[in-house]
């Protein structure tokens, strides 16, 4: 079995490889780690994990937070083990955690939950099918001049939407 497919397997399942993570463990660090000693497993784990597996698109802005995935659980994420896939589910539980990630993927709405973000032509799309007037309500915040064409005024829709980005 190849380690990155091992490293994927809990904790008690991957220690049925020992010997297959022992020779990786020494190739990456020069020793072998102690098989009985909690603390020495962890760190090995730790160690391959960000060795041969593409750790994740995700880094959370506290470099040493520890958060639970969801209340009650004792699944713990942070940026020593942050997978794509935990950091998902992470989201999935509440997205408004999205403010404690420094970075993030672009489509973390679509990963998260199918959202996708609407791309500047499909925006401009859907906005020429309104008139000026529901325009300017939907869009209290953008000024407009006098004379000024709808498509001036959605332009600058798009201009403040994908600011906010």
């Amino acid at each position: 079995m190849k380690i990155e497919d091992i490293l994927k397997l809990s904790r008690r399942e991957a220690l049925n490889y020992a010997d297959d993570l022992d020779k990786a463990y020494f190739e990456i660090s020069g020793r072998h780690f102690c098989r009985v000693c909690p603390a020495d497993i962890t760190t090995m784990l730790g160690d391959l994990t960000r060795k041969y597996i593409n750790m994740t698109q995700f880094r959370l802005k506290k470099e040493r937070a520890v958060y639970r995935i969801k209340k009650g659980s004792s699944v713990n994420i942070k940026n020593d083990t942050m997978t794509d896939d935990l950091a998902i589910q992470f989201l999935q539980e509440n997205p408004q955690r999205i403010e404690l990630f420094s970075e993030y993927p672009k489509d973390w709405k679509k990963l998260v939950n199918g959202e996708e973000e609407p791309c500047d032509d499909c925006l401009k799309a859907e906005l020429s099918k309104l008139k000026l007037k529901e325009l300017k309500e939907k869009y209290p915040t953008i000024q407009v001049e006098f004379g000024q064409k709808k498509s001036e005024f959605i332009d600058k829709v798009i201009e403040q939407e994908s600011n906010k980005e």
